[in-house]
């Protein structure tokens, strides 16, 4: 690897603007963008996702100009044309996905999971493009890729940390600094700092100029694997997945005539373990120990077994309860497994196959109609469909009527189908299901189901009317001027409800604020008939099913009078979901 030093600071910097013009231009977008919105570094916001697509398909076309265009310069604004073209193309996919999604844009969303499989073929690419027809194995590649992720992961933290203590120590000694500057220290090293530093980890593989003997041993020391991680992989990681190997494969073997195919516990599992394996694959194939060297022998063929068993009980249960995304990734995953497995056993370990194989599977299920989530969605609802005309409840694609006399049996068969597609906001993908009957579809078929909130791979299923509203001031200056007294309060189901005797108006006052269906603040005092009740219950059903807003305290202020009695709430925060509901907001009297 490279070393840091100051000195060295402007020309590294130099040299990374001229070799990645435009990935430098996405990282200052981003960065400007999540000073411009004030969001939380990580969120999983369109635009967010988008700029780092630019990222990594810009860095990416640079490492394809530099392996097969490198004495034709206008190929590099060529493939950086084509990298603009494709940003603009999917950030128009993304401004129009709202129409596949019933809720708000989220990760666990059509568009979210169509996303991340792009990210997936994005880096294998910027992986893959240096090793294409040259002397650079896929293997080296991975690794330096592998080593600059944890040392610029490792800088940028520690750079965090310390960021974070010199403030915290200066605001203890001195006086509060008015700037959110953990917001923006976070912004400044994870989104500018930290991709800038991992580019300059990347060696040029094919460098022409004068001085490419520097270059070449530039290469070598990034290709070479240290002590640490060598030992690592040998005698700690490698001995780990053997036995994790050796339990996975009893267990199948033990169980193939029994709950294996039946209860597919292992489903969940095979994703992580079969990636993990072939990353640590990858690591140990420039290993020559003992311990590699049995590893890179047996492991392919453990893997095989397992996946084979796994995808024969990944396509029962597919038969059983339809397609979902899930599945079908696990299924192409496994066939691409099986497929690099015995290349990588016939052809005495080479891993050439593999990113070939990994891309087009992930085109696969990127591209539609065949893609994941076409078909999982086509596949449910089909599902749901096929009970509907079974008890002649489609009166056609647009119109159901109501039949309590569905079997129980089918009204599960219903149900899954209607949890799967909610998790990933599809239900307006049933055109007969009325936006005011999602999550509430037993009052619209005519039967009561048993709600399951956890659905499949344990995501939580939402309610309709779900709500997340907070004020967008940390501390708002509120008028006071016009009342006695002022309370911060914090109600909802883990809370108590609030009673309190106050002075008002020289006379003793009980207030009592009830937070559950309804929002009634209520006023006692000796000399009033009967208490007043001042009735918030419309500032709850306003916000119902209005998901995420971050408002002013103007837009989050509400007042009701009663006779020369006077009452205020702003909202700083309230949650709405399904029955669940709390509200910390001000009171004032």
């Amino acid at each position: 690897m490279k070393r840091i030093s100051s000195e060295k600071i402007v020309s590294e910097l130099k040299q990374i603007i001229f070799r990645f013009p435009l990935t430098v231009v996405f990282i200052l977008l981003l960065t400007a963008w999540q000073i411009y919105t004030k969001e939380s570094v990580g969120t999983f916001e369109p635009t967010f996702l988008l700029l780092i697509i630019g990222i990594i398909f810009s860095a990416t076309s640079q490492l394809f100009y530099e392996r097969f265009f490198k004495q034709r310069v206008q190929m590099r604004w060529i493939l950086y044309g084509l990298v603009i073209i494709f940003v603009l193309l999917y950030r128009f996919y993304l401004s129009s996905s709202h129409s596949l999604i019933d809720d708000s844009w989220n990760f666990y969303s059509i568009p979210g999971i169509r996303t991340m499989i792009l990210y997936f073929v994005a880096v294998i690419l910027f992986i893959w493009a240096p090793t294409i027809k040259s002397k650079i194995k896929f293997s080296d590649s991975f690794l330096v890729t592998f080593k600059t992720y944890f040392i610029t992961s490792f800088f940028s933290i520690i750079l965090f940390l310390g960021v974070i203590f010199t403030f915290s120590l200066f605001e203890f000694l001195f006086f509060t600094i008015k700037m959110d500057w953990f917001f923006y220290s976070s912004v400044f090293i994870f989104c500018l700092f930290a991709p800038i530093l991992f580019l300059t980890f990347i060696p040029d593989y094919f460098s022409i100029e004068p001085e490419s003997i520097n270059e070449e041993r530039t290469v070598e020391q990034s290709v070479h694997m240290p002590k640490f991680l060598h030992h690592l992989i040998s005698y700690i990681l490698i001995p780990v997945m053997a036995i994790l190997t050796g339990i996975i494969v009893v267990y199948i073997l033990i169980n193939l005539r029994g709950k294996f195919f039946t209860e597919n516990i292992l489903e969940g599992l095979l994703l992580s373990y079969a990636i993990n394996g072939w990353i640590l694959l990858i690591l140990a194939d420039s290993i020559e120990n003992k311990m590699a060297l049995w590893f890179k022998k047996i492991f392919p063929i453990a893997l095989i077994f397992v996946l084979i068993f796994q995808m024969i009980s990944t396509f029962l249960q597919i038969r059983e309860v339809g397609v979902t995304h899930g599945r079908y990734i696990i299924l192409m995953f496994g066939v691409g497994s099986v497929i690099s497995g015995v290349w990588y056993i016939f052809k005495k370990n080479h891993l050439q196959l593999l990113p070939i194989v990994a891309i087009i599977a992930g085109l696969i299920s990127l591209t539609p109609p065949i893609d994941a989530l076409t078909i999982s969605v086509n596949q449910q609802r089909g599902r749901i469909n096929d009970v509907l005309n079974k008890y002649d409840m489609l009166i056609d694609s647009n119109h159901v009527t109501p039949n309590p006399d569905v079997s129980i049996n089918d009204q599960e068969t219903i149900q899954e189908s209607l949890n799967y597609l909610s998790e990933i906001r599809a239900l307006n993908q049933l055109e007969w299901l009325p936006e005011k009957y999602y999550y509430r579809e037993d009052e619209y078929l005519g039967f009561v189901t048993e709600h399951n909130s956890w659905g499949q791979d344990g995501n939580y299923r939402e309610e309709i009317n779900q709500a997340n509203v907070s004020l967008d001031e940390e501390h708002p200056n509120i008028p006071i001027s016009e009342f006695e007294q002022i309370f911060d309060l914090s109600l909802g189901d883990n809370f108590d409800d609030f009673s309190e005797s106050v002075d008002l108006k020289g006379e003793a006052h009980v207030i009592n604020v009830q937070l559950d269906e309804e929002f009634i603040i209520e006023m006692d005092a000796d000399r009033l008939e009967e208490p007043l009740e001042f009735d918030f219950s419309y500032v709850l059903e306003d916000f119902k099913g209005r998901g995420s807003l971050s408002l002013p305290r103007e837009k989050l202020t509400f007042t009701e009078e009663i006779d020369d009695y006077q009452v205020q709430i702003i909202i700083r925060y309230l949650n709405i979901s399904g029955n669940y509901m709390q509200m910390d907001f001000y009171l004032l009297l």
